[in-house]
């Protein structure tokens, strides 16, 4: 499904964007933001002005990075206005609510705009290069610097604290590295959904309930730190079930330890530190099993990417050798056959195992040896690129006929670095158009005896006269 098509109305779609889409969903982002900020504030904020789990952020950028939002700048006001009611409501004071408000704009702004120049519009989360940019871009850079404009409100209000910024940047990074992936992954999986395989379905069954089993009991005790069992749980899921499956357990993970840490049990509890610190340690274990994971998934998914393509291109390779009509050979820089396709038997009379590992210059007929030799020659020390030359074939007819090979010759080169490879063949029978020629060649030779013959005739009959 085309996201791009799915946000916009029909009618947006035939260039008609109604006034009535040009509100709402502004409108809707305004909303969704505020009360996510909101949220987060209440539960995560405590007694500082640093909301320890800050969801907003994430989620918005990885909707726009699905979502392409006519009019995205006054998308982004919409969010900021929601952003500076949430902070209104939770008692900031005006120069406060707009600062940090702006802060989270900034970040917002920055994390799609380096990714998306980085990354491309659809920057895709199972590809090792697109993920790494991504944790670069909006889980460092872009947290890094709404925590400097944050900063500003941080010294009016309390006084500029290193540690409260720090704190800002690592809440806002740690929920990036959380959500905004895993929503990333999510939507592709919902947006092109496929039937799982038996396998693939009883390896989520399987993974699904061993894990979650797990995590509830680690989450749902206080007496030993048993943290340490949970990243296998999403190590196997990104080996087992790729990026989807690392979501998946993370945002799973997540849900089970959060709700289960408000209660107050969990690993979690047992350090000795107010809540929103017992939050900010939660948040850092689940950024790191994702940081984990998800890489895990995207090199295991580039690797199988990378498989498939050169299976696909073996396929390719092989068809056209099966039915090519040419005889194709390989020769490397020594001169050696390293490559002689099936069509090789029907042109050249012999059996490619026949060529491989020998010279161009084995089984020449005597009358073609001296311009094979001088052909590789001239390829090989640089001379020429490509030549074109006919031959005697080694083997005649069964008649015991000529067979004569037209042969295409040019030097390969190595696509890096553009050094000389060896040479590729590309031969073919012309047997029966070297026969034309020729016959065409005795019959003007013929004709041209006639006619001088004649001439010579017609002169001496002339002079007896």
């Amino acid at each position: 499904m085309d996201s791009t098509a799915a946000i916009l109305p029909s009618s947006d779609r035939r260039g008609k964007a109604p006034a009535a889409s040009a509100i709402l969903l502004p409108l809707a982002g305004l909303i969704a933001f505020a009360a996510l900020a909101y949220l987060s504030i209440a539960l995560t904020r405590g007694e500082g002005r640093i909301a320890v789990v800050w969801l907003p952020n994430a989620l918005a950028v990885a909707f726009l990075l699905r979502f392409r939002v006519p009019q995205e700048a006054f998308f982004l006001a919409a969010m900021y206005a929601g952003n500076l009611l949430a902070n209104f409501y939770a008692g900031d004071s005006a120069f406060t609510a707009g600062t940090l408000a702006l802060a989270n704009s900034v970040e917002i702004l920055l994390a799609i705009r380096l990714v998306r120049r980085w990354c491309g519009p659809r920057p895709d989360m199972s590809d090792t290069h697109d993920l790494g940019y991504f944790m670069v871009a909006a889980g460092l850079i872009a947290p890094m610097c709404s925590a400097l404009v944050a900063s500003v409100a941080l010294l009016v209000s309390d006084g500029l604290s290193p540690t409260a910024v720090l704190r800002w940047a690592g809440s806002d990074a740690l929920a990036m590295l959380i959500l905004a992936p895993g929503a990333l992954v999510l939507h592709d999986a919902l947006s092109n959904p496929r039937m799982p395989t038996p396998r693939e379905a009883l390896e989520w069954l399987v993974l699904t309930g061993c894990g979650t089993t797990l995590t509830l009991a680690v989450f749902n005790q206080t007496q030993y730190p048993l943290l340490f069992l949970v990243p296998p749980i999403v190590v196997a899921h990104a080996f087992r079930l790729g990026a989807l499956g690392t979501a998946f357990s993370t945002l799973k993970v997540a849900l089970i330890a959060l709700v289960f840490t408000q209660l107050g049990k969990g690993p979690i509890n047992l350090l000795p530190v107010p809540m929103a610190m017992q939050l900010l340690v939660l948040e850092i274990f689940l950024a790191s099993a994702m940081v984990v994971g998800l890489p895990i998934a995207a090199v295991l998914a580039t690797r199988d990417r990378a498989r498939m393509e050169l299976d696909a291109g073996r396929q390719q390779l092989a068809l056209l050798a099966d039915n090519i009509t040419d005889a194709i050979l390989r020769f490397d820089l020594d001169g050696k056959c390293t490559y002689a396709s099936p069509s090789v038997e029907t042109v050249l009379g012999l059996p490619p195992g026949d060529f491989l590992g020998k010279s161009a210059g084995e089984r020449v007929h005597p009358e073609a040896t001296r311009a094979i030799h001088d052909v590789q020659e001239a390829l090989l020390t640089g001379k020429k690129d490509k030549e074109r030359f006919t031959y005697r074939r080694y083997l005649d007819a069964e008649d015991g006929s000529a067979v004569h090979i037209e042969a295409d010759c040019a030097v390969a080169f190595n696509f890096e670095t553009g050094e000389r490879e060896g040479i590729i063949v590309s031969a073919r029978d012309v047997t029966t158009r070297v026969e034309l020629e020729g016959r065409l060649k005795r019959a003007t030779r013929h004709a041209e005896n006639a006619a001088r013959a004649k001439a010579e005739f017609l002169a001496n009959k002339s002079a007896r006269r």
